[in-house]
């Protein structure tokens, strides 16, 4: 802060003295010591430093126009911050009448040919609707206009809730927000162009309008789930606004920014299943049966280049005609959603290529199911703990040891627990649930099996212990020849699981090795 305070008295008198150069230097340090506070908390603390450095790189018509572009923007974002739309509006207009080299691959990735523009437009729009103080209403002046009029409501009554203290206040605001919103048909982002093909002038154009539109509906419903959930925590809101912003795949157009924007609000989504569950007085527990390497939610966001292919499976969430998906309506699908948005912000993470969001699902896994771990009943979460950790093994750079060495325990603690609950399965009984004959419905013989190979539940199973107990129970036997002589599918699937755990534990414990060793 010295540093900026200081940058403002020289700048006022490098301006008296004509100098462009020392406006210039002084331009450059206060953009670079302004770096580490360029957060909403903190920018009201660099408006005067830097709204002097814009004045004057404008009074000495300086050609470095992407900075001046940038100091306006955060200039305006703190105008905004203070309610001051007026002066938002004029901070960006200056901003935007700037020239600075256009980039091709801005216009590719986010359908802006200068790469601020991005920022600036959402800004200028928002702080036009403020200014006015007004929402407006749909006309009947078109179809394209009407819907661009619905969406400026959306973003009023976004922008009334932000301003909003009361959670009771920007709840109501926040729901016609998503009533707005709900109205309008989805944009989805455009698909990738096939290897080697160009588009032509039309169609490219055509393509970042579409690019800009999905941005901006993205980041409408995104901004929903942020303040619905920051602080005042309305679970309800967070988990009908966030499908939308999951649906769509961003991986297609490289843009990172976005492909960052869903691992947040799917992490976001999976806090909002936790409070529900908390309120409905239930623990997250992972469905009956669930199998993460083999369940996952029909949704783009979801995909990847793992494979992995959509399948029913318990708790399954249902989808709309748009193929979004529908807000969880029971606590098996809360239970399962948990999950999945842990899962689908991992994956996302390793596509964008951020180790920092791939640990915070891992330790997002770590603290949901903690409670369970510490009633030792780690078999019901055999399906879970394991794909977590091969996830967080993909991560080719540094990674927390501790956390890898965890979650490498208990991934094996869980293997072992459901090796010792077969073992001390009572052999009438055929199913998992306690049953001679279980039904799984039109599954197939494979599929049945493996449903069972995760089937324990306490209160359900009725042979089912905790680990300490199991073990105690099973000192006296021959686990692994017990295992070994079984020739069903399942005793076939429970070997693999005991094989794949070993060998994550493994990687795991060398990768820890390497990461706790000394650098340099």
């Amino acid at each position: 802060l010295k540093v900026l305070e200081g940058v403002d008295e020289v700048v006022t008198a490098f301006l008296k003295l004509q100098d462009v150069d020392g406006v210039h230097h002084c331009a450059k340090i206060a953009w670079n010591a302004g770096l580490p506070l360029l957060q909403q908390e903190h920018r009201h603390l660099l408006k005067p430093c830097f709204a002097a450095v814009a004045k004057a790189l404008e009074a000495t018509s300086s050609p470095l126009g992407r900075l001046r572009t940038a100091l306006h923007l955060e200039v305006a974002k703190a105008e905004a911050d203070s309610e001051s739309f007026t002066k938002a509006a004029k901070e960006v207009t200056l901003a935007l009448a700037l020239n600075y080299p256009p980039s091709a691959e801005a216009a590719v990735v986010w359908g802006f040919e200068r790469s601020l523009d991005r920022f600036l437009q959402p800004l200028a729009r928002a702080a036009r609707l403020r200014g006015g103080g007004v929402a407006l209403e749909a006309d009947s002046g078109g179809d394209e206009e009407s819907k661009a009029a619905v969406d400026d409501d959306a973003v009023v009554m976004l922008e009334r809730a932000r301003e909003s203290k009361s959670p009771a206040i920007r709840g109501d605001y926040l729901q016609k927000a998503v009533d707005k919103l709900a109205l309008l048909p989805a944009v989805p982002p455009p698909a990738a162009l096939s290897a080697g093909a160009t588009a032509d002038t039309a169609s490219a154009a055509a393509r970042a309008e579409q690019l800009r539109a999905a941005r901006s509906r993205a980041e409408l419903w995104a901004e929903i789930v942020v303040m619905a959930w920051i602080p005042c925590e309305l679970e309800g809101l967070v988990r009908t606004a966030a499908p939308h912003v999951l649906a769509a795949d961003w991986q297609a157009t490289g843009d990172k920014e976005m492909m960052l924007l869903q691992p947040r609000v799917a992490l976001i989504e999976a806090d909002a299943c936790k409070a529900a569950l908390k309120t409905l007085n239930q623990d997250a527990i992972p469905p009956t049966g669930y199998n993460a390497a083999q369940h996952t939610q029909p949704a783009a966001a979801a995909g990847g280049d793992d494979g992995l292919e959509s399948d029913s499976g318990p708790g399954v969430a249902e989808l709309s005609d748009t193929g979004v998906r529908l807000p969880s309506t029971s606590d098996e699908q809360l239970q399962r959603l948990l999950l999945e948005d842990v899962l689908t912000a991992m994956r996302l993470a390793l596509a964008a290529g951020q180790p920092w969001v791939l640990m915070n699902g891992a330790l997002a896994t770590w603290n949901a199911y903690v409670p369970l771990m510490h009633k030792q009943r780690y078999a019901e979460l055999a399906g879970v703990l394991l794909p977590v950790l091969k996830l967080l093994l993909q991560e080719p750079g540094h990674l927390d040891p501790n956390l890898c060495v965890m979650l490498a325990e208990a991934a094996a603690k869980a293997a072992e627990h459901v090796a010792l609950l077969q073992v001390l399965q009572p052999p009438k009984t055929a199913g998992a649930d306690g049953s001679e004959d279980a039904d799984f419905g039109d599954e197939d013989a494979e599929a049945s099996s493996a449903r069972q190979t995760w089937a324990f539940r306490a209160g359900v199973t009725p042979w089912f212990v905790p680990l300490m107990e199991a073990r105690a129970a099973t000192v006296d036997k021959d686990v692994a020849k017990l295992l070994q002589a079984g020739a069903s599918q399942q005793h076939k699937d429970l070997l693999q699981l005991l094989s794949d755990t070993a060998d994550s534990c493994q990687t795991a414990l060398a990768k820890a090795t390497t990461a706790a060793e000394p650098q340099g």
